[in-house]
């Protein structure tokens, strides 16, 4: 087997050798993980290149540094004390969750408090300012301040999809209106009997890169409709129906 790159041959063996050294790499970041942080538990999952993807669990005191203060925490400081702690957590170890900037590429969806006053913090990636599908952390704090774990899935950025964001504009190609259109459409019912629920545009590593996620009511029953349509074409790529829990209809792809 040769590969070409800029010009230049590998042979298969080289190519060995390098996922070899990405596993290797992935394994001593995983040991130093352990070591740095003390952790009773290290479970990530890794790609074909031996690189952190997929889900991940890790327990111990992976408190850092944090760039805000957290004074107050224990008498039940706001969230963005404790947001601090976790956005610290991954600023030390970026290559793991392959991100460059905590602070604009993580949004905090939830933050949640349980009756042992350990906070709860739920985060997804942005990507081009687009929320990225599949990747989520979770942050567990505890009453004193301390980052107790961590969980969630971590989603590598493909180069399709990098090469796709570089030229995407921030404004979608469709508008919100016309999304509900093309669901009414396919439902065969008046564009104003759909209440909208949620309507966004996600980015994702598999083409179509840039798809609406959309869920609606429809009419006045007990209904709630999940549809996924590509940004650029408007095309139907999934349908779930929420309260049967069941996909239906046949998508246009």
């Amino acid at each position: 087997m040769q590969l070409f790159s800029s010009g230049r041959r590998f042979s298969g063996f080289a190519l060995i050798s390098l996922l070899i050294s990405s596993a290797c790499l992935a394994g001593n970041e995983i040991i130093d993980l352990r070591v740095r942080y003390q952790l009773q538990r290290a479970d990530i999952s890794k790609n074909a290149l031996g690189l952190p993807s997929g889900h991940f669990n890790l327990r111990g005191d992976l408190t850092e540094p944090a760039s805000a203060p957290v004074s107050g925490f224990v008498t039940g400081g706001a969230y963005s004390s404790v947001d601090a702690l976790a956005r610290a957590f991954v600023a030390g170890n970026m290559a793991m969750f392959d991100i460059s900037d905590p602070d604009t590429e993580l949004q905090l969806q939830s933050g949640q408090e349980d009756r042992f006053g350990t906070r709860h913090l739920r985060y997804r990636r942005l990507v081009s300012g687009l929320p990225l599908a599949d990747m989520e952390l979770i942050f567990h704090v505890d009453r004193d301040g301390q980052v107790r774990g961590a969980n969630g899935s971590i989603v590598r950025l493909t180069e399709g999809l990098k090469a796709y964001l570089a030229d995407f504009s921030s404004s979608p190609r469709r508008s919100e209106a016309s999304v509900v259109r093309t669901i009414a459409a396919d439902l065969g019912v008046a564009a104003s009997t759909l209440h909208l629920v949620s309507a966004e545009l996600t980015a994702h590593q598999d083409a179509p890169h840039v798809r609406w996620q959309v869920q609606v009511q429809v009419g006045k029953g007990i209904s709630l409709l999940s549809y996924s349509l590509d940004d650029a074409d408007g095309a139907i790529i999934k349908r779930d129906d929420l309260i049967q829990r069941r996909q239906f209809g046949e998508a246009a792809r």
